[in-house]
């Protein structure tokens, strides 16, 4: 049974039809794409363009005082100076034993 050239016509005018589909569809798809990562994007600058409520007690703690000095600075100077004042103090306090067969012995024992 031979091929007629009606059929072929037909053959090639389907082809072209699935071929216009197929290309629209990845069209498509590439549209939708483009436009979630533009939404994406148009959602991410209003988030930054925000300007977000602080709370009630962490303003407080970020005032600055008239001499240009937060209190979160003089927390931080303050939380310094006690810490010194400790090593000084354990530094006073302490003292090395010295064992002359410390790292030479092993227990194997368990």
């Amino acid at each position: 049974m031979a091929i007629q050239p009606i059929d072929l016509s037909t053959m090639y005018s389907q082809m072209d039809n699935v071929a216009r589909i197929s290309s629209g569809q990845t069209h498509a798809e590439a549209a939708s794409t483009y436009a979630s990562l533009e939404r994406s994007q148009q959602l991410e600058m209003q988030k930054s363009e925000n300007v977000n409520e602080v709370n009630k007690n962490e303003g407080e703690g970020a005032r600055v005082k008239s001499d240009g000095r937060n209190s979160s600075e003089d927390k931080e100077e303050s939380d310094k100076k006690k810490d010194d004042e400790k090593q000084e103090e354990t530094s006073k306090t302490t003292f090395q034993l010295k064992d002359p067969r410390r790292g030479r012995l092993i227990d194997i024992t368990g």
